[in-house]
């Protein structure tokens, strides 16, 4: 923006100009608190991916040792017909 039409009183533009440059300067601060944060949340999904891949291979172990235990048990007794 190279040119900006003011019809209010002297000193305006100027004020325009500074409130500007501050939100430039707290969107930037805004925007790294942003990049930061995401980084945060980036590793912590990846940890939680990890975690999760262990938790998968836990179940699948307890459901083969499961699977054999139960192969183990004799068979249910039958209800007999009295």
């Amino acid at each position: 923006m190279n040119y900006l039409a003011v019809w209010a009183g002297p000193g305006q533009a100027e004020v325009l100009v500074d409130g500007l440059k501050e939100l430039r300067t707290d969107f930037t601060a805004f925007r790294r608190e942003v990049r930061h944060e995401l980084g945060r949340l980036n590793a912590a999904v990846g940890t939680l991916k990890t975690d999760v891949a262990g938790l998968k291979a836990d179940v699948s172990e307890l459901k083969a040792g499961m699977a054999e235990v139960l192969r183990r048990l004799p068979p249910a007794p039958t209800a007999s017909a009295s």
